[in-house]
């Protein structure tokens, strides 16, 4: 609880300067959030153990996240087991990425990112959050506003197509 407080104070701090004719519109300032599945997007849906975490992809993904300087949550089911969530965030801290949170467990991988975005500020209107920029990338067509979404195609992964759509998505979006 007291480190939650502190987390929001000083969120709130950074961003609470801003000046009211910024309030509809994304601070390019703050780094946007984007929920990262595994699973057909970083390798294929079908890949075995040592497969995971393909070359290609994992590329694609740093490319999307030194343009857009993210941060990363993990949506992944990975996150819901112990051994794979220790893999997931090792595999991915070797090369640098550090996923500041995972989603909660709800019903349904939407649900799961909106939980996520509701306990971190985003939904209200005079949430801190409101108006930062945010984005799923998954294989699973998800029931969020599509200018928050890229859908990769399972059996590829996320490709450069996909990464120029999530920056372009981001670059452009405006946070409901």
């Amino acid at each position: 609880m007291e480190r939650e407080s502190k987390r929001r104070r000083q969120t709130d701090g950074a961003l609470g300067s801003r000046s009211s004719s910024d309030s509809e519109s994304p601070d390019s300032s703050v780094p946007p959030v984007l929920f990262l599945d595994l699973d057909g997007v970083l390798h294929s849906v079908d890949a075995q153990p040592g497969d995971f975490f393909d070359k290609r992809c994992m590329l694609a993904l740093h490319r999307l996240l030194q343009s857009s300087n993210a941060e990363v949550v993990l949506s992944s089911t990975w996150r819901l087991s112990t051994q794979l969530r220790e893999e997931a965030y090792l595999e991915l801290g070797q090369r640098a990425i550090h996923p500041i949170g995972d989603t909660p467990r709800r019903h349904s991988r939407a649900a799961e990112i909106t939980a996520w975005l509701d306990e971190n500020g985003f939904a209200c209107a005079t949430c801190t959050q409101r108006n930062r920029r945010w984005l799923a990338l998954d294989d699973l067509p998800l029931e969020l506003p599509t200018d928050h979404v890229v859908q990769t195609d399972p059996l590829v992964g996320l490709t450069e197509a996909d990464v120029d759509a999530a920056l372009q998505k981001l670059q452009t979006r405006a946070v409901d």
